[in-house]
């Protein structure tokens, strides 16, 4: 099955056209998700605010 590529965002071999860009409010959700899992006490929107202002929604 030579040639045949899959498309998913790991994939690094084949094209593929996603939008992976999260609002603040997406990423607040996230370290909700976290928040209760781990309880670090921490302050989800100012948390989640600067993560977008340093990132513009796209994760590295």
């Amino acid at each position: 099955m030579a040639g045949i590529q899959y498309n998913c965002p790991w994939n690094i071999a084949a094209k593929f056209n996603i939008d992976m860009s999260f609002s603040a409010s997406q990423i607040a959700n996230m370290l909700e998700e976290y928040e209760t899992d781990y309880r670090t006490g921490m302050n989800i929107k100012a948390v989640a605010e600067e993560i977008y202002g340093y990132t513009s929604g796209y994760p590295n």
